[in-house]
């Protein structure tokens, strides 16, 4: 945990951490529940059993917070309070790199209006000035959410899309939290720091596998095939920009290939899979889309 000193923050371990797991078994202190994992099923099955788990005490809140991330003693209280005082559903405080205290590793979810799905500030020196204020959605690595929001998102007692793994389901989460008009807020404060894939890129193949198919899965689901078109050479050029970076290894290259044109061949049936819910709620869908052309989301 991160103390809140004069001098340079020191850190140390937070509270006991909990592995969700889908066999019951557990281990328990005075401050948490453990439960264990017999495999490893994803980021959004890992969580959605332990929301499950975590709602069987009735809570108010529920926090999600990665194994690589480490927080200020006053983490908690401020975004409690936070979200009480501007009646937000979901919030995150601004989140800087592991090693730093100015760098940014994430001010929440953008989506630029070329279609660009992004980590807000990431990489640059975080603005004293900035001030608080509404995301698209907040990055789910540090995220604290009400109860009766995560409850209205769930689908057959799934919060997070379980199809995705790993990977832009907090994305996917956030256009389902906006078309239900849900609100989603920032607190311009660094309580918190992200080691960024410490864990995944253990399994960098997957990983870049996942993130190349999900991010067509999540925006094709959403947003209408002809804007995608119509954004065809930024979202090419863009992600090319990330093949570039993986292109020393070879592996990771072709994953993230194949990963992309998974995730191109699935549009039609992920649409589909989203009509539904679009179908009913057209005017959110409308508005969402015209904030994403605007740079509401930037």
């Amino acid at each position: 945990m991160w103390s809140t000193t004069t001098a340079p923050p020191s850190w140390g371990p937070a509270s006991t951490p909990s592995w969700p797991n889908a066999t019951g078994t557990s281990a328990s202190s005075s401050e948490a529940e453990v439960l264990f994992l017999n495999e490893n099923s994803g980021y959004a099955r890992a969580n959605n059993i332990g929301i499950e788990a975590a709602l069987r005490l009735h809570p108010e809140y529920i926090a999600l917070v990665n194994n690589d991330v480490e927080l200020r003693e006053e983490w908690l209280d401020s975004l409690l309070g936070f979200a009480e005082d501007r009646g937000y559903d979901f919030v995150q405080s601004a989140i800087v790199a592991y090693g730093s205290q100015e760098v940014v590793d994430s001010l929440g979810i953008g989506i630029s209006p070329d279609l660009h799905v992004y980590d807000r500030g990431h990489g640059e020196v975080l603005d004293e000035n900035g001030v608080d204020g509404p995301l698209f959605g907040p990055c789910f690595a540090a995220a604290l959410f009400r109860t009766e929001a995560v409850k209205g998102l769930s689908t057959a007692g799934s919060f997070l899309d379980e199809s995705l793994v790993s990977f832009y389901e907090d994305v996917e989460c956030c256009f389902r939290a906006n078309l239900q008009g849900l609100r989603a807020g920032l607190l311009h404060r660094p309580l918190c720091r992200h080691r960024r894939s410490f864990t995944a890129d253990r399994i960098r193949p997957s990983k870049f596998y996942l993130i190349g198919r999900n991010y067509f899965r999540v925006v094709g689901a959403y947003v209408p095939a002809l804007t995608i078109l119509k954004n065809g050479w930024p979202i090419a050029r863009r992600r090319g920009l990330l093949w570039a970076g993986t292109v020393r290894r070879p592996l990771s290259f072709l994953a993230f290939l194949w990963g992309s044109l998974a995730g191109i061949a699935a549009l039609p049936a992920r649409r589909l899979s989203a009509r539904r819910l679009l179908r009913n709620r057209p005017e959110a869908l409308n508005l969402l889309l015209r904030r994403i052309r605007e740079g509401d989301y930037v």
